[in-house]
């Protein structure tokens, strides 16, 4: 019976150049280190006979919807990993796959991750590099997070080198990325882990209009005063806040160097109607021209200029 099967395998492979047999999906590496085996699948809901060619062999049943092959060798070498997969009142699919022996396996001893620019709200590239950089290649698995507490993931899935993914908008609290790479030569596997580094400061650079007598009305429902200005230690926001407020009444003060750079940023209940914000704990090396932004989780209310002192 498996001789029938193997001849209806290589007649019915044989045909897909000629006519227009269904071809059936393999998934699977399209390498195998020399003594290693790795897992090769179709679909399933059917009946199966998987057969190789060259220097491999299966490990195990060749019937089912996946099967275990072997490579035994020599580097270089190469062949086919086949299946005929057989559907009651359909004419049968077959697929056969190239495989081959690395003449080289070199398994990626670490990997790291460098970022773009990450901005709340836009779309952020992370991109990993195995070393040693000629290591061979294979696949990623990422995720990303925004709460190492938790370290539950809001994107994870397979990706190649370069991942871009859109981070939540607001503030994020100790976001995260990690990429796990799988050696296609030998299935060893390399992992990272690192903080992702926010630029609250995004989108200000010229877009800041001047200040105007210490005054700002950029949103209608905010006026704002800071004093003194210029500065030197301390630092006061006087707001009149009209808007009537819902569940999420907090407001963020954060302070940027000429460079974007954010050194200071916190939070402060805000209140509907006349309140003072006080700043006291900017960092001794953030001096001449900072800029500052107010906002809530949802928006910006203003925006503007600053001068601390020597």
């Amino acid at each position: 019976m498996k001789k029938l099967n193997f001849l209806l395998l290589l007649f019915c492979c044989s045909l897909l150049t000629t006519q227009a047999f269904a071809q059936c999906s393999i998934w699977g590496p399209s390498t195998i280190n020399n003594g290693n085996s790795a897992n090769y699948s179709t679909s399933a809901g059917a009946s199966y006979f998987w057969s190789v060619t060259g220097p491999f062999s299966i490990a195990g049943g060749n019937t089912n919807s996946s099967v275990n092959v072997t490579a035994t060798g020599s580097p270089g070498s190469s062949g086919q990993v086949c299946v005929t997969r057989f559907l009651h009142n359909a004419a049968p699919c077959c697929q056969c796959k190239p495989i081959s022996i690395p003449t080289n396996c070199i398994p990626a001893s670490s990997v790291s991750i460098t970022q773009g620019q990450a901005c709340p709200g836009r779309p952020t590239t992370f991109t990993a590099h195995l070393s040693p950089s000629n290591a061979t290649p294979g696949s990623y698995y990422w995720e990303v997070g925004v709460d190492h507490a938790t370290n539950v993931p809001f994107f994870s899935g397979y990706s190649g080198s370069t991942l871009t993914v859109e981070l939540p908008a607001g503030v994020l609290l100790c976001p995260w990325v990690s990429v796990t790479h799988t050696s296609y030569c030998d299935g060893s596997q390399v992992s990272r882990f690192r903080s992702v580094t926010v630029d609250y400061g995004c989108g200000l650079g010229g877009d800041l209009p001047p200040l105007i007598e210490g005054i700002r009305h950029s949103s209608p429902s905010l006026e704002v005063r800071t004093f003194p200005n210029p500065f030197k230690d301390f630092l006061t926001f006087e707001l009149d806040y009209q808007q009537e407020l819902d569940r999420n009444n907090h407001a963020w003060v954060e302070l940027f160097d000429t460079g974007g750079k954010v050194v200071f940023n916190q939070r402060y209940e805000l209140v509907q109607g006349r309140q003072t914000l006080q700043v006291n704990t900017i960092p001794q090396a953030a001096r001449g021209v900072l800029y500052y932004r107010i906002r809530t989780q949802e928006a910006v209310l203003t925006t503007g200029e600053l001068l601390r002192l020597e």
